[in-house]
Order: C-alpha cells, then structure tokens, then sequence
C-alpha cells in the first residue's frame, strides 16, 4: 500500500484503518515520569532576600481574592527564566520562587469540606510588570510606533540567539531541546500527539524533521472524518521530510528561542511616573516611553530559528486577524534579527488547516 495514503499512515501510527479507533488512541494520553517534567534539583528555589514586601506564602496566596491558576507547564517556564538570568540580555519578570507545595487550597476546590487533603501544587511568584500589552495598544498606535516597537522585539529576539548553549547533553555536543537537555512540550503542534506529553531532547536536525513529520502524519490521518483526505494532502505530506532536510546550515543552526510571541505576551512597560500617569506627551513615540517586556516562557528551548518565525505566525494570528497586519507584524520582528530564509516557514504555514497542525 502506498505510504501516503490514508490508510496507510493511520496503520503506520496507529495499527488501524479505522478512523474512530486511530483517534480515540491518539487521546489516550501516556503516564510520563515526574521527572520528565522538570529537574527536581534545581527545586524548591527562592531568589535571595530579603523581599519587600516578603514573598507569598501558600497560605496567603489561598486567601486573595484571584489567585492566577493554569493547568500548564510553570516547571518549564522558571527554569527557563532561571537560565536567562544568567544571561541578562533582554527585558523580563524577575522569578522570586518556584516550588510545590501540598495543604493550601488557593482554588476553592473543597477539599477540605469533603474530608480530602488537597493534591500538591506548583506555585510560581514572579514580578509583576505594570503596562499594556502590545495586543492593547496595537490598535491605538501609528504605523511607525507598531514598526518601532516590531524592531524592538526583533532586536531582542536576536540577542537571545546570542545566547551560546551550554554543553548538556550526555556527549557535551550541541542538542534541540529544554534547557538541561530536557524534553519539549509541542510547539505550536510541531511535536508528538497528545499520547505523548513531551518529546525529545535530539541529538541531530534529522531527529527534529522526522518528529515533526511523524507529528503531521498523525494529524493528516485524524483531525478530519470521512472525506477530508484529498490528493492535495497527500502531496504535502510527501513534500514534508525533503522540504525541510533541505535547510541550510544556517537553517538549522540550534538558537534559543521564546515560541509564544503572542502579542498579549509582550508589555510595553512605561520608563517614567508621567507615561505610567498617562501624562507624557502624546507625540512622543512608543519606543522612547517604553520598555518591551516578554512574558510566558514556558516554550522556551534550543531549537531551529525558523520553528520561531513558524510559532509567531500562529501566536500573532490571535491578536492580529487581520492577515496584512500579521505579515507586518513579522516582517518587522524578524527582519530586525537578520537575513531569513522564509522558504520553511512558508511550506510550514501552507499545511495550516486541515492538512496538519494545531491552532495553539
């Protein structure tokens, strides 16, 4: 039988024909060791003090009015700013603590009413950063404030890729992963199924396209019952694999990246009392009233510089519907960075839809 038929990949990765039984598998989710989430070293962590005020305890976290919950990746996201602070380069929250803790109830789930001890949570206390976000104050700004700001977030983007990767892996030589040469989580669906939470590390450029071309096949042969195959699918998938193990070695060249360039993940944070009292002179330009401050870093890991530009096409999709404005969005972040070889991300944005990845 031909490999890129629909069957075909649906026996290959699922040992079935039939759609039905392929995607209930695919939501079967596998049970993952604790520590493939995070290194239980580098935890409990308090930044050292003292704190004014002093940092939350559990207890006192229960007890305001909204405690900020997601069922997310936080482990990931503090040892990555714990990374980053190493290397100040660009502008972040603090990280004050990261720790689990078992007893406080800051959800109101009632446990304790119904007589159950409360399951162990990961808490993490960060800097707050006073400011719009840039998806609040796109549409209040000029062209060339939003190009200035664009240019901003490009310059940081390639000071991160400044970053050199610590020699982690078991054989000291470069790796695509979390920090610690750890496992991902899926980027903008670029990795695994939802059986499996978490991929990699790799060792090779070759390891990361044959995931991703496993990842896309899954989806092919799942994300649509009855009649969603079609020839032009089947020609994608095909392109897959060549496509993108035609990259360059700049192409592949490993970089530390953020994934989650959502426009609400990105704070214009004011420089001075009268910007923050919303008294600066209204024809002062963002740029010099602004601080651009990232946030939400639990995507952040060692990959190929094109998986950024493929996941920022996703993120600013959110915020940015309209698509003229999406591509300025881009062209100006990244142009920022340096010459880019857009070739991938575009094959990459072609198979949105019903051919392969996820909205995130």
């Amino acid at each position: 039988m031909d490999e890129f038929t629909e069957e075909g990949l649906r026996f290959k990765h699922y040992g079935t024909r039939d759609w039905n039984e392929a995607s209930d598998l695919k939501d079967t989710e596998e049970s993952v060791p604790l520590e493939w989430y995070y290194d239980p070293s580098k935890y409990p962590y308090y930044a050292p003090g003292p704190h004014d005020p002093p940092l939350p305890t559990p207890e006192e976290i229960e007890n305001a009015p909204q405690p900020h919950e997601r069922k997310d990746f936080h482990n990931f996201e503090a040892e990555a700013m714990l990374f980053l602070e190493q290397h100040p380069v660009l502008h972040m929250p603090k990280l004050y603590a990261a720790f689990v803790h078992q007893g406080a109830d800051p959800l109101k789930l009632g446990y304790r009413a119904n007589g159950e001890e409360p399951p162990p949570l990961y808490y993490i206390i960060m800097e707050y950063i006073q400011g719009d976000t840039f998806h609040k104050a796109w549409p209040l700004m000029t062209v060339p404030e939003r190009k200035e700001i664009c240019n901003r977030i490009g310059s940081h983007l390639r000071e991160l890729r400044s970053i050199p990767q610590p020699k982690e892996s078991p054989t000291k030589e470069p790796y695509y992963g979390r920090v610690g040469y750890q496992r991902v989580v899926s980027i903008s669906g670029m990795f695994g199924d939802p059986r499996r939470p978490l991929s990699g590390p790799y060792d090779s450029y070759e390891e990361v396209v044959e995931d991703m071309a496993s990842t896309a096949e899954k989806d092919a042969v799942t994300i649509v019952v009855g009649g969603g195959w079609d020839e032009e699918r089947a020609e994608k998938l095909k392109q897959f694999r060549p496509t993108l193990l035609a990259a360059k070695p700049e192409d592949r060249r490993i970089v530390f990246t953020h994934h989650d360039l959502k426009l609400s993940n990105i704070i214009l944070r004011p420089r001075n009392r009268e910007v923050t009292q919303k008294k600066a002179d209204k024809d002062t330009p963002y740029g010099t009233n602004y601080d651009v401050v990232f946030i939400d870093w639990e995507m952040a890991d060692w990959m190929p510089g094109f998986t950024e530009l493929w996941s920022a096409y996703q993120a600013s999709s959110e915020a940015l519907k309209d698509p003229a404005e999406r591509d300025l969005f881009l062209k100006w972040v990244f142009e920022t960075i340096g010459p880019h070889n857009w070739e991938i991300p575009e094959f990459l944005w072609s198979c949105i839809g019903p051919f392969f990845y996820r909205y995130c």
